[in-house]
């Protein structure tokens, strides 16, 4: 989903159920959906994963918007790290 956070008010996994102002649904045919979540089949070996790519074809205009956005919700500062950075480091030098 692509939204203007501020005119939604719920949403499920594929849809804004309840925003105020018009929405379009893009048609199944046109664009693509992307699901990610835990794994159901941790067994799996790299080589029985499918590696889907396609979202990779918009990254040199969706990475730059992207962090634009986080820039002016300040979630990201000008060095390009957010708040978030180190988060899932551990300190092992004991």
């Amino acid at each position: 989903m692509i939204v203007q956070p501020r005119l939604v008010e719920q949403t499920s996994v594929h849809e804004v159920t309840q925003q105020m102002g018009n929405s379009f649904q893009v048609p199944q045919e046109i664009c693509r959906n992307i699901h990610v979540r835990v794994t159901l089949q941790p067994a799996l070996t790299v080589e029985q994963l499918t590696v889907d790519k396609r979202l990779w074809d918009f990254h040199d205009k969706l990475v730059p918007n992207v962090d634009k956005a986080l820039k002016r919700a300040g979630l990201l500062n000008s060095e390009g790290q957010g708040w978030w950075t180190g988060l899932d480091r551990q300190d092992n030098s004991e």
